[in-house]
């Protein structure tokens, strides 16, 4: 499937991005419902139960559980795929299926590291101009993501006039 909005690419690795914040989305939706009748449905049940306990502890860890994961349904997972003009694309898997995004029109980056007591993690997750997200993890990607920023910055012109 190629993308109107990455139409001069000539190659079958261009996932739309109309495709990809769609799977997203449907996948947000998904686990947000799941997490309301996971807490909805354990107190309609102990209203029945002597020993409301095992309920909430299941239902507790089932919602840890879903709001750890939904951050990291954007994360890029191996293959990924550098194609298109000056290698401008990148298409990686993720929970959701394939995504593209364009790291010439980066118009978002976050970062935020989470810490284990063996080391830490440090995630980056980059929005392109067309609304895609793609999350990394590996410190390849990081680099990747750091000079796309960093060639970005270049082509900007300060202005120190109002």
């Amino acid at each position: 499937m190629r993308s109107p909005e990455i139409a001069s690419v000539d190659d079958e690795h261009a996932v739309r991005a109309a495709d990809c914040v769609r799977r997203s989305r449907l996948l947000l939706t998904l686990a947000v419902v799941t997490l309301i009748v996971i807490m909805v449905v354990p107190a309609v049940l102990v209203a029945s139960l002597a020993e409301p306990a095992p309920v909430f502890m299941t239902a507790g860890v089932a919602a840890g559980f879903g709001f750890w994961a939904l951050p990291h349904a954007c994360n890029a997972r191996t293959p990924r795929r550098r194609h298109g003009p000056d290698s401008r694309y990148l298409t990686a898997r993720t929970w959701t299926g394939h995504r593209t995004i364009d790291l010439q029109a980066l118009t978002h980056v976050r970062g935020w590291r989470e810490v284990y007591r063996s080391g830490s993690t440090t995630y980056v997750v980059a929005t392109d101009a067309f609304g895609v997200r793609l999350g990394f993890s590996d410190p390849a990607d990081l680099r990747l993501i750091r000079r796309a920023v960093e060639r970005m910055q270049a082509k900007l012109r300060v202005s120190t006039q109002p």
